[in-house]
């Protein structure tokens, strides 16, 4: 069945994420540089830079620059860039000339017109059939997104994952880390909810019903049925690529415009680009009811590597136009975005963290608590002058999270159901999450009675994240207050904020107790072992306090507890909510 990812959202408070920073690591030369077309002088977006005999290489941004480190100086990068081959340069000469020239492969151009070569067809089905066949592979996924209008920047997206893949199809995608950054238009905000499990879904060669299709999903006489093929021109070399253009037969949207870069040994793609001005077929659906899209335009490029003779994904661009319609106007929104499969054969350690199945990643970053260090640290692209603008204009203009900002309570379609600690902040049954609601005949129990304990269920999780650094392992933690396991049917009391409070403290100090035993520990296994301690001898303590303080009615009982956090924290709940001890 094909699944369908809401896209935009109108009318909401929220607080976001955003920013795309350099990454920095402990190398020893920072080199800077920009890469362009020898002849025109035009940037070259998204070429492929690494260290020569390194895994883990950058991409250049739409202004062709980037930024690593390399080892030293007389260190030589590889760059690759479909159309302009391989090509290696000193790290010397690019600190000296901080400009990169590409010259372009020698292509022999064809008469262009739609051929009738049934080889070219085959050759198409062929490719097709190659990708289909079983060809997993994984590594660290970088994905940025930008939205606009035609007056400003409404969203920034920017996020690491774990990606696992078939061929040319994206297939899971767990998040390690990310953040947005946000700005209104006449006070309603436009959202990519899902783009990345949307844009999973594009399967160039087997049809899922999601977009537009393409001559790699059928045999060559399919092929020929629904698309007219132009041989555009061949690369010479020791294996020809031939470049196919590609147009079906009947315009209806239904299947996608575009070009083909295909090895005529191994028939292995290296690039596919596809194209429609008005898709009949997409992933996208408005939010809410009320609006809908007139429009879609999509463009995509698929840029390959080869590996032991078969294709694995280096790079994904995606480019699309969405116009809806309301009943107040019509609204254009533009939204351009990048993958890169950056560190082949390699995992981020993920978090550890039981998050709820139901919860989609944009509102998983919009409740992370913010890395500081995995940000300075992260390989992602370097930002343009246009992104810095942008991000100037959120943080004066709109909303961030990501830069150590809190999300409000008030920002109530990104409230999450999560609450991590801090100390200056204390949760309420009126700012909190409950799942449960009463019942029409739940009778409500008096101040003074002792409310039952299948009325209240607290939860809260020790969260920690993980990365090793020149061979350290560096955590990060937040105590997390879980709004999706916790419930409480009781009426609103000092007392009842007060107990929800001090074993949400209660959980704080057993994760600096976490911390403590973290410290110098380099064995993830080790680490993994001592969060699990943790967490049971959380749960220990939470079981012990809910017992003794009858859900918040035994003050006495209370008092003792509130006694344990004040002298750990300094935290008086008790004097906080207008509380005394018992008799």
């Amino acid at each position: 069945m094909m699944k369908r990812w809401h896209w935009f959202l109108a009318g909401c408070m929220l607080t976001l994420v955003g920013a795309l920073v350099p990454s920095f690591n402990s190398a020893q030369v920072t080199v800077q540089a920009r890469v362009v077309d020898a002849s025109s002088g035009e940037a070259l977006a998204y070429c492929t830079v690494v260290v020569e005999g390194e895994k883990q290489g950058v991409l250049t941004n739409n202004d062709g620059a980037f930024q690593l480190n390399a080892p030293s100086a007389s260190d030589s990068l590889v760059l690759a860039f479909i159309g302009y081959g391989t090509r290696g340069v000193s790290v010397g000469s690019v600190l000296r000339d901080p400009v990169i020239r590409l010259t372009a492969s020698g292509i022999e151009l064809r008469p262009l017109e739609v051929t009738r070569n049934d080889r070219v067809y085959r050759l198409m089905a062929e490719s097709g059939k190659r990708l289909r066949k079983r060809n997993t592979y994984r590594g660290k996924l970088y994905f940025e997104l930008e939205t606009r209008t035609a007056r400003q920047a409404v969203e920034v997206v920017e996020a690491y994952y774990n990606a696992t893949f078939d061929g040319a199809l994206i297939e899971s995608l767990d998040l390690k880390n990310g953040r947005i950054g946000m700005a209104p238009v006449d006070g309603r905000y436009f959202v990519n909810l899902n783009t990345t499990k949307a844009i999973a879904q594009l399967d160039v060669a087997r049809d899922n019903g999601s977009f537009p299709g393409t001559p790699f999903q059928g045999s060559a006489k399919e092929v020929r049925k629904h698309f007219d093929l132009t041989l555009e021109g061949v690369q010479p070399g020791a294996t020809p690529l031939y470049r196919i253009r590609f147009a079906p037969r009947v315009d209806d949207g239904t299947r996608f415009t575009g070009t083909a870069w295909l090895d005529t040994a191994t028939l292995a793609p290296h690039r596919i680009e596809l194209a429609c001005s008005d898709c009949g077929t997409y992933p996208f659906i408005p939010l809410w009811e009320g609006p809908k899209l007139d429009s879609v335009q999509l463009h995509f490029t698929q840029d390959f590597t080869q590996r032991d003779g078969r294709p694995e994904l280096d790079v994904v661009t995606l480019d699309y136009t969405l116009r809806y319609q309301s009943a107040r106007r019509d609204d254009v929104i533009h939204s351009t975005g990048v993958m890169h499969v950056f560190d082949r054969d390699a995992a981020f350690i993920l978090p550890l963290f039981d998050y709820d199945t139901r919860q989609d990643d944009y509102r998983k970053i919009t409740f992370l608590p913010y890395d500081t260090a995995f940000w300075v640290g992260a390989t992602g692209l370097l930002r343009t002058d246009q992104q810095q603008r942008d991000l100037d204009f959120f943080a004066t203009h709109g909303t961030l999270l990501g830069h150590g900002r809190d999300l409000p309570f008030n920002a109530r379609f990104f409230e999450s159901n999560y609450a991590y600690w801090a100390a200056d902040k204390r949760i309420g049954m009126k700012n909190s999450f409950a799942r449960k609601y009463y019942d029409e005949e739940l009778k409500h129990p008096q101040r003074s009675a002792a409310p039952a304990a299948s009325q209240v269920e607290l939860n809260a999780q020790l969260f920690l994240a993980m990365d090793t650094v020149n061979g350290t392992l560096r955590t990060f933690s937040a105590t997390v207050f879980d709004g999706f396991k916790s419930y409480w049917l009781i009426p609103e009391e000092p007392e009842t904020d007060c107990y929800i409070n001090l074993f949400f403290d209660l959980c704080e100090m057993e994760r600096r107790r976490m911390v403590e035993r973290l410290a110098g520990v380099n064995d993830v296994d080790q680490a993994r072992r001592i969060h699990r301690e943790a967490t049971k001898e959380m749960e220990r303590t939470g079981e012990r306090y809910r017992k003794e303080c009858s859900l918040g009615h035994d003050l006495k009982a209370l008092a003792r507890w509130n006694t344990v956090v004040m002298d750990a924290m300094h935290i008086d709940n008790m004097a906080l909510f207008g509380l005394k001890p018992g008799p």
